[in-house]
This record gives structure tokens, sequence and C-alpha cells, in this order.
């Protein structure tokens, strides 16, 4: 079992143990909806228990190490959590944590408020010589609030990642409404993927309702047509 795999395992043990609702969403996501591609981190979309996200944060960093100094004030202006599995590392073998300035370019866009005909493996690598082999995979929680992200998490589906193991995905249209607000070329290049491999099983009116929306509140109307090219090519 690779590394992501791992990663994904034990965080769907520890939000399931503690009955937060989730979705796994970006590479993982892509891996199962897309073409097969390299992804080195995980991303997760939760819906925390109360409005104080400070115990929330505090319970994540009894089993994960934090990737920033201040994991708790860090949530608390951006709304995510950037931890590294596993439980098993050791402080040494713990990722160096990094600072504001150093993520915040790295945030994938902004922040969100049917049967699949393929499926592909994944792999977790990295270099980062802080990083031990038992894991080290970087994971990046994004507390959703109520709205869209309450969508999500409703439609999220079971994905067996091994045998006997599943883990909870984001459905193949919420990848495809988060990564056309992201718009970036990996993200226009993905949701070619979704679209040709999933076809006919999308959702579409459900895709455009919600990009319609989010074209509006963000004033970007290019955000529809970031799908509607690649429904026009590959739908």
């Amino acid at each position: 079992m690779n590394r992501l795999i791992e990663a994904a395992l034990e965080l769907h043990e520890f939000l399931t143990r503690h009955a937060i609702p989730y979705a796994m969403i970006g590479g993982v996501a892509v891996q199962a909806w897309g073409e097969p591609r390299l992804t080195i981190d995980l991303d997760i979309t939760v819906l925390t228990p109360s409005e104080d996200i400070g115990p929330f944060v505090q319970l994540l960093l009894q089993q994960f190490a934090p990737r920033v100094p201040d994991p708790v004030g860090f949530a608390r202006r951006t709304r995510v959590v950037l931890i590294q599995a596993s439980k098993s590392l050791s402080e040494n073998a713990r990722s160096k944590p990094r600072s504001e300035a150093e993520w915040r370019p790295q945030q994938r866009g902004v922040t969100l408020n049917g049967p699949r005909r393929h499926s592909a493996g994944a792999s977790c690598l990295t270099t980062n010589k802080f990083q031990t082999s038992s894991n080290g995979c970087n994971v990046d929680i994004s507390l959703g609030v109520p709205g869209y992200e309450e969508e999500v998490i409703r439609r999220a589906v079971d994905y067996e990642v091994a045998p006997g193991k599943t883990v909870r995905l984001c459905s193949a249209e919420d990848l495809i409404i988060h990564k056309a607000v992201a718009g970036r070329p990996q993200d226009l290049i993905d949701i070619e993927g979704i679209v040709y491999r999933q076809g006919d099983h999308l959702d579409v009116e459900y895709i455009r309702r919600w990009l319609k929306e989010f074209a509006d509140v963000l004033e970007m109307p290019e955000i529809l047509g970031r799908f509607e090219r690649a429904w026009s090519e590959y739908g």
C-alpha cells in the first residue's frame, strides 16, 4: 500500500472515529474520476462540529504533526489546517514547519461556500529530507461552512482504495466545480480528464447551477466557460 493511500485511510479512520463528516478532494479524487497523474498530498473538506475551530485543530494535533508554527491561529485566519501523516512520525522525522507566506502561494483557489467508468491507483512520492519512509504525506484540511460544502459532503461516495478499505470521495461533479473555480492550468487539464472518463454519467445541470452561482458571487464569468469548453470537446 503506497503512502498516499495509507494517509487517506488514517484520516478516514480518525475522522470517522470522531464522527466528523468529510470528503476527499484534489489529487486523490482525480485518480478515481479522471486521468491518472502523480499526486503528492491529500486534500480534505470537513464540517467541524462547532464554530470554534480551536478544539478541532487541537484534536487533530493529538495524532498529526502540524506544518506551520501556529496551526490554530493559521486555521482561524485561513480556515485551513496543515498537518502531516502519520501518527508514527517521530519529532525528528516531521517536516519543517512552513511559514504562512510559504504556504499561501500553494493554496488551491478559493474556499468554496454516479458510477465511474475507470479507476486508477495513486502514489505519494516525496524527497523532503524531514520525512520518513513510514509516510510523510502532507494533508490540507479545509474547514467547510454551511451551504455548498454541506452539499459536497452529502454527495460524497465510498471509494475502495484497498481490499475492504474505503474512504469518502467528493463526487465527480463537485470535483469539476472545485477545479473550475480554482482555474489553474492543471485544474483545466483535470476537468478534461474527468469529463472524458465520466461523460454521460455526469449531472451537468448540477455542475452548471453551482458554477453559475460561483461566477456571479466571485464576479468571474469565465468560471462556467472552463467547464463548457471541456464538455463541448470531451462530453
